[in-house]
């Protein structure tokens, strides 16, 4: 289905700043590393540095290679340490996502992670909206509203306020982009039949589109 509502960007990104320093600088996060590693004595590090992402958040940035229990090196590993505490090693338990939100990927990689995330966030609220008409039985205008709510408090968490000119703007395309799904009868039933189902296909594609949509808008 082609979709009818594209996201907005709720994010502004600030400056982003990477520096290095010397090595001893980094004695505290050094030690951190150290603790979730097999032989903490064997541990090598390289490419340290400091970062300020676009949520003026603080990290140290690196990569470390230690023995492992073959007694061999494994391998430079990126990590991340924030706020001098959480440590997160890059491809560990799926938390790439953290080590690119927190900068030490480059500016570029943040952009388009957030952007992800919006991309993500719009098209669950597009989902909520339908399904709450197709399924909850729900009024259009009701669902609408519900929609405005969740993507005015969106907004306020990225620290943006929006404009009543905004505001109209998203009603009309909420409203446009709603009424154009329901006129598609065939959808809608196949929404009420499974709806789980259509929930995942909807969202992956939508999310797809849209980050697409949002990463030629800002050019990354």
């Amino acid at each position: 289905m082609k979709l009818q509502l594209l996201g907005r960007i709720f994010i502004f990104m600030g400056f982003f700043v990477a520096t290095s320093v010397s090595a001893d600088e980094f004695l505290i996060e050094k030690e951190l590393v150290k603790q979730d590693l097999i032989d903490a004595d064997s541990a090598k590090f390289q490419k340290l540095s400091r970062v300020v992402n676009s949520k003026n958040e603080d990290a140290v940035c690196g990569e470390v290679n230690s023995r492992n229990r073959m007694g061999g090196y494994a391998g430079f590993r990126n990590f991340v340490v924030l706020e001098s505490k959480l440590v997160i090693f890059e491809g560990t338990d799926n938390l790439d996502k953290v080590y690119k939100l927190s900068g030490c990927a480059g500016p570029d990689a943040e952009l388009i992670t957030r952007l992800s995330d919006e991309a993500v966030f719009n098209c669950s609220v597009l989902w909520n909206m339908i399904t709450n008409t197709t399924i909850m039985g729900e009024s259009a205008s009701s669902a609408v509203d519900s929609a405005i709510t969740a993507t005015i408090n969106r907004a306020k968490g990225n620290g943006v306020t929006l404009t009543d000119i905004q505001l109209a703007t998203f009603k009309a395309e909420f409203d446009k982009g709603l009424n154009t799904t329901l006129a598609n009868k065939d959808f809608v039933e196949a929404i009420k039949k499974s709806p789980d189902y259509q929930g995942i296909i909807f969202n992956k594609s939508c999310a797809a589109q849209t980050l697409q949509i949002l990463r030629s808008q800002v050019g990354v």
